[in-house]
């Protein structure tokens, strides 16, 4: 079972966690964790998941209304196939009981470059008791689609959930 530890710019496992983070995600797709680690509001969380061997991946929060975001989540190479990423899923839900959990993925389409990461991602998320949502959005010349664990998101819930973020927050570039 994971323990999971809400980290801080203090945190023991930080740079355990910005190691995996850039191995985890392409550059184009990484943004500053500072807001995330520094937010007094707590709307952005990080949290170390540990076991019993130590540090064994993380994952990124952005909260708003009755939406959780799942901006990033990432398990250690060596620790995967071990269900650690479904528990996760659980544990977000289970602290967050009256959200929608929300995370977006990379469309799959034939002629990119990681075509198979992203069915196993979709694959994953899909598993996991999450559905397709009517959004849709290009972002760093990527195309991505929302999925959530229960209920809908519409575009412009969407697109009301960031423009809080980029309009009332210092630290979120849009």
């Amino acid at each position: 079972m994971l323990r999971l530890i809400m980290m801080n710019a203090n945190s023991s496992y930080l740079n355990q966690a910005v190691k995996l983070y850039r191995r985890a995600f392409p550059a184009n797709e990484r943004q500053s964790l500072t807001p995330l680690l520094n937010d007094p509001l707590k709307q952005g969380e990080i949290f170390a998941a540990l076991d019993e061997k130590g540090f064994a991946g993380f994952f990124a929060l952005l909260s708003y209304k009755d939406i959780t975001h799942i901006l990033y989540l990432a398990i250690e190479e060596d620790r995967r196939e071990y269900g650690y990423g479904s528990e996760i899923l659980k544990r977000i839900q289970s602290m967050y009981p009256n959200n929608r959990i929300i995370a977006d993925v990379e469309m799959v389409e034939d002629d990119s470059e990681n075509n198979l990461q992203r069915k196993k991602r979709m694959h994953f998320y899909r598993r996991n008791g999450y559905h397709m949502t009517e959004v849709r959005y290009r972002w760093e010349d990527e195309d991505y689609v929302i999925l959530t664990s229960k209920g809908t998101l519409t575009t412009q819930e969407f697109r009301e959930f960031w423009n809080y973020f980029y309009k009332n927050r210092n630290g979120f570039i849009q």
